[in-house]
């Protein structure tokens, strides 16, 4: 036997331990090559917080935690009273503003009827006015150019008859007192002036005459003119007046405007009065139930909250170093410690920032002691549906998640 260095039993029996192990480290990568994995996993969902929409008085509440409901059921209901009042008030509004909008409407009409009436019948009075003015001023006229023309021409005339008459017997008087001429031819010519000077005094009185009708006429125009004026004015009121059709328009589209205005009020106030009753927005389970009957709430107050019982998913934190090996679609296996079984599932989104940057207070890197860590991205993981029980899916509920990446 040749002489060497002795190997002792312990020394094998290590070696083959440590064989054994890296054989195992080895077959153990081999077989997770082509996975990615994270303890960082829980069950999430769109859990859905329950609150009052108006201030009120809580008189009857019908769920507590751990109850089942389906979407629309009734979970509490808070005195109605007040807002029952406040929609009769906004129905009442409404009817009296109907009311008014169709007395507006009706008025419409009646008020264009009216004015056209109006306007039509001073039009005719100014017609009517104009045609006496018209008719006085020829009568005017006549009077004033052709009978007192006429009658001073004929005045003139018996005026030159007058002085003849009145000459030719102031000739014949020294004749007929030398007797030169008769007598009778004398008394002739002394008639003659005397008719010849009454003559003149009537024309003269035919001219006044003539000139005091001329007077009356020219009254009679300048009443016309003023009957005109008159009418005129009142054609200008009635056609004014014609404006009162615009503004009862107006009043009937402001009336129903108010009745638009109290309609909305009534649908506002029906609104507020539905938000006594308290339903729920969708199915799950309730939790985090703080309310009690007799509690006076206010609009925005949390009440209870319901996590849902379906569209859940795994939100899975991986290191940013794994992200590289992850693609929406890949295989994955969920395994839930509520059961310790595993479940199939699939990537289906990549969150975009990291959990620390949505943090309430998110890091300040530009300081001098920086300290470098692994930062880890939310990932949505859809579980295969029918497999995982209802029960053992709960928000917030741990997981381990792997995917896949081969």
């Amino acid at each position: 036997m040749p002489h060497g260095r002795y190997i002792g039993p312990r020394v094998i029996a290590s070696g083959a331990a440590a064989a054994l192990v890296l054989s195992v480290i080895g077959i153990y990568a081999a077989a997770h090559r082509g996975e990615v994995s994270t303890d960082d996993a829980q069950v999430d969902g769109h859990v859905s917080p329950v609150a009052a929409r108006i201030s009120g008085t809580i008189i009857e509440v019908r769920v507590d935690d751990g109850h089942r409901v389906r979407a629309g059921d009734v979970l509490a209901r808070i005195d109605p009273r007040e807002y029952d009042a406040r929609v009769e008030q906004a129905r009442a509004a409404l009817g009296a503003a109907e009311q008014q909008a169709r007395g507006a409407v009706i008025n419409v009409p009646l008020t264009a009827a009216a004015t056209t009436a109006a306007i039509a019948s001073a039009g005719a009075v100014v017609a009517a006015s104009r045609g006496e003015l018209s008719q006085a001023g020829a009568w005017f006229e006549q009077a004033s150019t052709s009978e007192l023309a006429a009658a001073r021409a004929r005045v003139a005339q018996l005026a030159a008859a007058a002085d003849k008459a009145r000459n030719d017997l102031a000739r014949m008087q020294p004749l007929a007192e030398k007797a030169e001429i008769s007598r009778q031819e004398f008394d002739a010519y002394q008639a003659g002036a005397s008719e010849a000077a009454a003559a003149l005094d009537a024309g003269r009185q035919e001219v006044l005459a003539a000139e005091q009708v001329a007077q009356a006429r020219r009254a009679a125009v300048a009443a016309a003119e003023a009957h005109v004026s008159a009418a005129s004015a009142a054609q200008r009121q009635a056609e004014a007046s014609g404006r009162q059709v615009d503004i009862s328009a107006a009043a009937a589209a402001a009336a129903r405007a108010n009745v638009s205005q109290a309609r909305a009020a009534l649908l506002a106030a029906e609104l507020q009065a539905s938000y006594t009753t308290i339903t729920a927005p969708v199915s799950g389970y309730v939790t985090g139930r703080t309310v009690e009957r007799g509690q006076v709430v206010g609009p925005g107050q949390g009440l209870l909250t319901i996590a849902p019982e379906d569209d859940l998913w795994i939100t899975a934190n991986f290191k940013e170093t794994q992200l590289g090996r992850l693609r929406p679609g890949q295989r994955a296996t969920v395994r839930l410690d509520v059961t310790g079984e595993d479940y199939p599932a699939r990537v289906e989104s990549i969150g975009a920032v990291s959990g620390e940057k949505l943090s309430l207070l998110p890091p300040e890197n530009a300081t001098g002691n920086y300290v470098k860590v692994v930062q880890r991205v939310p990932v949505r993981i859809r579980l295969d549906r029918g497999h995982a029980p209802a029960s053992a899916l709960r928000p917030g509920v741990s997981a381990e998640v792997t995917v896949h990446t081969r």
